[in-house]
């Protein structure tokens, strides 16, 4: 399996190339997650001629935890130093991330010339973000949950609260998240994909990035100037349709930021729906490039 050594952490990745030389999607997974949540729609976008690159972050995946904190801007920086060891252009490349790595594409492309950025279902800094997962990382140390915790975890459809002493699993036994964070459209073997992928995570991973998120600040978005799409689920009761019009309003690029909603879909977009986010992004892909000059 493909593995590369980045700044002290052994980071598993997927390449996928096209037969032309076109653009590349890179595909960054989000909390409890890993690159198989995008394996669905890569075969469709390479037969497309888009390239792909997707990666487990420390933790998560095939990705071993280094034991360290997790920090969103580090984990940019990671995923950028491995597209450059590929030999890759970021002006040639659009990012994608899912739930929390929608701030670390942001991050990405304040920084570097990208061909665009696609957010999927993507979440948003704030104090109520803040409250939510700093409340999870309690919960989790904790290690029980309260009639508060229970509510509040079925409403907000959060993943990855959990007993250390039960590990991933408790969590997803005792709450039964895969169920109640994705919509009415996902099959049960969709569900078991997502209780497949919480469970393989790092539990301590989980907790740092947890806390990467509550602390995260809100990304330059005034400062990027590429193309955006955000893809939304319309049952998303994580990152709501509210969220995603406050990253398009504050979008830094004179074009009009793009929406999708795939209906029925609750979070676990790719999961739920791999063709309706697969088309999605052959949709913007091909739009990006064909304003991109000739490589």
């Amino acid at each position: 399996m493909p593995f590369t050594e980045i700044n002290g952490k052994t980071i598993f990745y997927s390449w996928t190339p096209a037969s032309r030389a076109g653009l590349t999607f890179y595909f960054i997974h989000g909390l409890g997650s890993s690159h198989s949540f995008w394996a669905p729609c890569i075969p469709g976008l390479v037969a497309a001629g888009f390239s792909c690159l997707a990666i487990d972050v420390p933790g998560f995946g095939q990705s071993p935890y280094h034991g360290k904190p997790h920090d969103l801007h580090e984990i940019a920086d990671d995923c950028v130093a491995i597209l450059l060891e590929l030999g890759k252009s970021l002006d040639r490349t659009i990012i994608v991330g899912s739930s929390m790595a929608g701030i670390v594409c942001c991050e990405i492309a304040v920084k570097h010339q990208v061909a665009g950025v696609v957010s999927v279902g993507p979440i948003c800094p704030g104090p109520e973000t803040k409250e939510a997962f700093e409340h999870r990382v309690a919960v989790v140390k904790k290690g029980n949950f309260s009639d508060h915790s229970r509510i509040y975890i079925m409403s907000t459809a959060l993943t990855g609260l959990l007993r250390p002493t039960d590990g991933l699993e408790g969590i997803v036994n005792t709450v039964d998240i895969p169920t109640r964070a994705t919509g009415s459209k996902a099959t049960r073997t969709a569900e078991a994909f997502v209780r497949s992928l919480i469970q393989s995570s790092n539990t301590e991973a989980y907790i740092s990035l947890a806390q990467a998120i509550a602390d995260a600040p809100v990304p330059e978005y005034k400062q990027i100037k590429v193309p955006l799409l955000c893809v939304a689920g319309q049952e998303d009761q994580v990152a709501q349709l509210e969220d995603l019009a406050l990253i398009g309003d504050s979008w830094g690029a004179p074009s009009k930021t793009e929406l999708e909603v795939l209906f029925g879909v609750g979070h676990w977009h790719c999961i739920e729906d791999a063709e309706g986010v697969e088309q999605c992004l052959k949709r913007f892909g091909k739009k990006v490039e064909s304003k991109l000059p000739a490589y």
